[in-house]
């Protein structure tokens, strides 16, 4: 079994359970609704464009508002979480992983999970160290940007 078809297969299990969770508190699971929660399972970090397009992919045509107040519902139920990569473009993505930071092309974009032990632990003791002076860390985000193997 290849990487790509295992973790299709952990984001289909996971739908599975975020639907259900849905269904438990009473909340509607529409068509979109389905295919957003979908898409971000499946895209990682996604924007409302990129969700846009995918959902056209699926032959699902629907409206930015319609993005947007989709995203808005996923947010207040905790399901999905926005993350700032850039300035200017939002990004979502499923709010229930494992803490993890990002590598990102500079030539097409690609987002990539990246999970570091090591770091972690060296933020931790950052977090400890500025905690001594009275502040406290709520949340870190940490991307790397370079070029992806088709880029290179």
């Amino acid at each position: 079994m290849t990487d790509a078809t295992e973790l299709r297969i952990v984001n289909l299990m996971q739908l599975g359970d975020l639907l259900e969770k849905l269904r438990l508190k009473k909340k509607k699971i529409t068509k979109v609704r389905k295919a957003v929660v979908e898409i971000v399972l499946d895209s990682g970090p996604v924007s409302v464009p990129k969700i846009l397009k995918e959902l056209a992919k699926k032959k699902i045509l629907v409206n930015k508002t319609t993005v947007y107040r989709e995203i808005s519902f996923l947010l207040s139920q905790g399901l999905v979480k926005e993350i700032s990569i850039s300035p200017h473009i939002t990004h979502y993505e499923f709010a229930l992983s494992n803490h993890h930071h990002h590598l990102i092309c500079q030539k097409c974009g690609q987002m990539k999970e990246v999970v570091c032990k090591e770091l972690e632990g060296s933020m931790e003791r950052l977090e400890k160290r500025v905690s001594k002076n009275g502040f406290c860390i709520k949340k870190h985000n940490l991307e790397f940007f370079g070029l992806c193997a088709k880029c290179h």
